[in-house]
């Protein structure tokens, strides 16, 4: 039997994201009358120069980069949530990947339980909500156009762009939460505040078999700030996201789950 998304589902979806957007304007909004207050005192960088052992990464970045690395520009904020559509037709991602984005691949997954992890604030980008699809293990994410002809359940989630204690760049899907729900599932409440309290610091998070449940740790001790890599994070993003894209109903995932594939 196949599986279609009825109406209800589709506007209950739209709902979420839209209950998102307001939200997130309003913590925007705070943060920008904090930030006006505090203007005159000095503000320390979140990733300083502090790193315990150099990565390959950061011997490649040398290389690759150099001094004539351009500069990246501090996009213009949005007013509104964004569409996955919107970010997936930028000329970025219709021409070749650049060799900056190429060497700072960033995979579409979870946090591993053994790795500590913090989120990188991408300018304009943190309204994005996006519909993802489950499919063997792998997450896709999929466009607003297409997501009525998925034969399989949808969930609406904020792709995160996370870089562990190693220098590690990764795109997480954290599943929204529906406010309306009165019996959320545990493990996604977990994985939604161990997204929060990424934004703020260091974050483990593992699943705990005998109790069935996401742990969530905190570092007891003083963990040095990464060195975020030398590149433009909001294009390896980007890349990142349009690996997983699917944008069109005979995308090979969705022609598997009709079993025309």
């Amino acid at each position: 039997m196949s599986f279609k998304p009825t109406p209800a589902q589709l506007e209950k979806h739209a709902a979420m994201r839209e209950r998102f957007a307001a939200k997130n304007a309003v913590r925007r909004a705070q943060s920008e009358a904090t930030t006006d207050a505090t203007a005159s005192a000095p503000v320390p960088d979140a990733f300083d120069e502090s790193v315990e052992e150099p990565s390959e990464l950061d011997t490649a970045d040398r290389d690759d980069l150099g001094a004539e690395a351009p500069p990246n520009p501090t996009p213009a904020k949005s007013s509104g949530s964004l569409s996955i559509w919107d970010i997936t037709r930028r000329p970025l991602l219709q021409a070749a990947i650049t060799k900056v984005v190429e060497r700072h691949h960033a995979e579409v997954r979870k946090p591993r339980k053994d790795e500590w992890f913090r989120t990188i604030a991408i300018p304009n980008l943190d309204n994005l909500v996006v519909d993802v699809l489950d499919v063997d293990g792998s997450s896709y994410v999929v466009t607003q156009d297409v997501v009525a002809t998925v034969p399989a359940p949808t969930f609406a989630a904020r792709p995160l762009l996370c870089v562990s204690r190693s220098r590690t760049l990764f795109v997480w899907l954290v599943r929204i939460v529906d406010p309306a729900d009165a019996k959320p599932m545990k493990a996604h409440v977990d994985a939604a505040k161990a997204a929060d309290l990424a934004a703020l610091g260091w974050v483990r998070m593992w699943w705990c078999p005998q109790r069935m449940a996401r742990v969530i740790e905190t570092p007891e001790g003083e963990i040095a700030e990464p060195k975020v890599p030398e590149c433009d994070v909001a294009k390896v993003f980007e890349a990142a996201v349009a690996e997983v894209l699917i944008d069109s109903s005979e995308h090979p995932v969705l022609l598997r789950l009709r079993g025309k594939a």
